[in-house]
């Protein structure tokens, strides 16, 4: 399954608890991302796990995850140059989603 216009790929970077993760999406952004609740219990995510996340409308911080891939999809991904450097290189502590303080008001 590839990517379309309302999914991105990802992968884990952290787990959050409750069936949450911090991943780092295809379009340059950290998003808390939920598993699926056909997934819950069958399949087990773990930190550099790649993923597919269909976004959500109008929370562009929050994805649900709709499938865990495989070794060989993965090749596959990269052998069509589905998946980018940037996203393969992601490690834990990149933050690409800032919060910007204007302290002047204060």
């Amino acid at each position: 399954m590839k990517a379309d216009d309302d999914s991105v790929y990802g992968k884990i970077l952290q787990s959050l608890g409750h069936n949450k993760f911090k991943v780092y999406c295809s379009d340059a952004l950290t998003r808390i991302a939920s598993i699926r609740g056909n997934m819950r219990k069958r399949v087990w995510m773990q930190e550099k796990d790649i993923v597919l996340c269909s976004l959500r409308e109008g929370d562009p911080k929050f994805c649900d995850i709709e499938l865990k891939y495989t070794d060989e999809e993965i090749s596959t991904l990269k052998e069509g140059k589905h998946l980018s450097e940037a996203l393969l290189n992601a490690e834990v502590g990149d933050e690409t989603i800032t919060n910007k303080v204007d302290f002047s008001n204060l």
